[in-house]
């Protein structure tokens, strides 16, 4: 007996072209680029003005708004005074595409942890942005 349900699952996906996942690259190598430099430009030109920043922590949801995360990383990046960080390295694990929406899984491996990141983007007058991240910490060497 052939299940309804299972019909989704035998269709397969048709890749996106390679311009747009090129255009969903853009906003992801700018928040690279935050990482790798400090630089809070990178986040307001990655991010859209009201994105949240999630995380579990002690088992509560946290959030943080993306005009606070800009502040933080300004006040921040005036400590670094723009000094590089090549020690952190970013990576894109996965991408995957339907229509105008995006899941994007980043990881972004520093000396002594690591960041693997969830962004959800939309494409938004002609172009993508993360909309949302959601992520997790790992502590140690990667």
């Amino acid at each position: 007996m052939f299940l309804p349900f299972l019909l989704p699952a035998l269709i397969a996906q048709v890749p996106a072209p390679p311009t747009e996942r090129t255009a969903i690259e853009k906003p992801i190598l700018s928040y690279f680029r935050y990482h790798q430099t400090g630089d809070p430009k990178g986040l307001s030109e990655a991010f859209h003005p009201d994105a949240l920043l999630q995380w579990a922590e002690g088992g509560q949801r946290k959030i943080l708004t993306q005009a606070d995360w800009i502040a933080r990383a300004e006040s921040q990046a005036t400590k670094a005074a723009g000094k590089p960080r090549p020690e952190v390295r970013c990576q894109i694990a996965s991408l995957e595409i339907t229509g105008n929406a995006a899941v994007v899984k980043v990881i972004l491996d520093y000396p002594t942890f690591r960041f693997i990141d969830y962004m959800h983007l939309l494409k938004l007058d002609g172009g993508w942005k993360i909309v949302d991240k959601i992520y997790h910490r790992e502590e140690g060497k990667h």
